[in-house]
């Protein structure tokens, strides 16, 4: 069984972002590639696979019983790179040098019974780990905060959620931790965005992004955003006109004062200006 992840090769040697991937079913006898790269190098590219031998004992190497795959690198029907690997354990490898243009195409072909490629094949399972690209965090004109993230690839094949996270104390204790958001990824997205009003107008608040996959859990870096707008200031003379306007964002509180620091006038606002007549004040 033939499967084919379409890649973007990074200038680093970092894990490889995937631009899309064919979902296929596995077979519990077949070969799991749990990892992959392609990097460039001096001279070329370089690329890395890890596997996991589903039928093997970690504590008994060669209890898995054979098999293989076939690791090929392609653009369009050019061969950029190929060769057998014998997956009867669980392992890893790295390709030499090799040079490809345009957007490389990895390829397996797995094989199950024997070491070297050959005879019956199997359905290739593709387990990726979900890569954190950027998370964001902005404010919105109706004092609503919007959280943006992106991913670099997806597992389609595992238990996957995001848990949005808030805290108004940088996340010290567990008891300040709220979960705002859960949603689950979906094929072929990389793009997610979530949009709410937190329950305080003001103050500094913290938000991070918690990846629960393969019974596991990763945590993106904390940001933190100072909610509401920060006090202004502005002097009105006498030749002030008998209307204020004041953009503003919703529901923020607008006060006039003295200049001895007497407060004469307050409003909150409902719309993003606020027009204060002033000859009555």
């Amino acid at each position: 069984m033939r499967v084919k992840l379409l890649l973007m090769v990074l200038s680093t040697a970092a894990s490889l972002l995937f631009g899309s991937m064919e979902t296929v079913l596995a077979q519990s006898s077949c070969p799991i590639v749990i990892d992959t790269s392609i990097v460039s190098v001096p001279g070329g590219m370089q690329a890395y696979v890890a596997w996991d031998n589903p039928t093997g004992n970690d504590n008994n190497p060669g209890t898995g019983g054979k098999k293989s795959f076939m690791f090929i690198i392609q653009n369009g029907s050019t061969t950029c790179f190929s060769t057998c690997i014998d997956a009867s354990d669980d392992g890893t490898f790295l390709s030499p040098v090799f040079t490809c243009t345009g957007t490389p195409a990895m390829e397996f072909i797995a094989h199950t019974g024997n070491s070297t490629c050959q005879g019956t094949t199997c359905q290739i399972q593709i387990l990726l780990p979900l890569r954190l690209i950027s998370l964001t965090a902005s404010k919105k004109s109706d004092g609503k905060v919007e959280i943006s993230w992106n991913v670099a690839a997806e597992s389609v094949n595992t238990t996957t959620a995001f848990y949005l996270e808030e805290s108004f104390n940088e996340f010290k204790d567990k008891t300040s931790i709220r979960t705002i958001a859960i949603m689950l990824p979906e094929v072929g997205k990389t793009g997610y965005r979530y949009t709410y009003l937190p329950t305080k107008e003001n103050g500094l608040v913290s938000y991070r992004l918690r990846v629960h996959e393969n019974m596991s859990e990763q945590y993106s870096k904390m940001l933190l955003l100072r909610l509401g707008r920060e006090e202004q200031r502005a002097s009105i003379g006498k030749t002030a006109t008998d209307l204020l306007v004041y953009d503003a964002l919703l529901n923020t509180l607008i006060q006039i004062s003295t200049i001895t620091g007497q407060k004469i006038f307050a409003i909150r606002s409902n719309s993003n200006v606020v027009k204060i007549p002033l000859n009555n004040i």
